[in-house]
C-alpha cells in the first residue's frame, strides 16, 4: 500500500520528530515527468542532490509548484519516498498532502 511504502522509507529514529525549517531559503521544487506522463525518479534524484549540494535551506515537495493534484497516491508516494531517500538528514521536508478527497488527505498526512 502506499501507507507502507512511505513507513519503509521514513523509518528511522527521527521519523516522527519535527525539524524546524530554518530560515534561509525553502524551495518549492516541480515533480519532473517524462514524456509518457509518469514521474521521472532519476531525475527528481537529479533535482533533490542539486539542492543538497548548493545548501539550500529546506524544500517544499507536493504542492501546487509540484503538481500534486495531477498525481495519483501512488505517484505522490514514488516523490515522497525519493525525496526522503535522497534528503533526509541534509534538508528539512515540507510535504504537502491537500487532495479532493479527505481520505486520501488523511492517508498521506499520518
Amino acid at each position: 500500500s502506499v501507507v507502507e511504502r512511505i513507513d519503509t522509507a521514513v523509518a528511522a529514529s527521527n521519523v516522527n520528530e519535527p525539524i524546524p525549517l530554518k530560515q534561509g531559503s525553502t524551495c518549492a521544487i516541480i515533480t519532473p515527468m517524462t514524456s509518457t506522463g509518469e514521474v521521472d525518479v532519476p531525475s527528481l534524484r537529479n533535482l533533490l542532490r542539486f539542492h543538497v549540494e548548493s545548501g539550500t535551506d529546506g524544500l517544499c515537495i507536493l504542492g501546487t509548484t509540484g503538481e500534486a493534484s495531477t498525481l495519483t497516491m501512488a505517484e505522490r508516494a514514488t516523490v515522497l519516498t525519493t525525496a526522503v531517500e535522497e534528503v533526509k538528514g541534509k534538508i528539512p521536508i515540507m510535504a504537502g498532502t491537500g487532495t479532493i478527497d479527505p481520505m486520501h488527505v488523511k492517508e498521506m498526512t499520518q
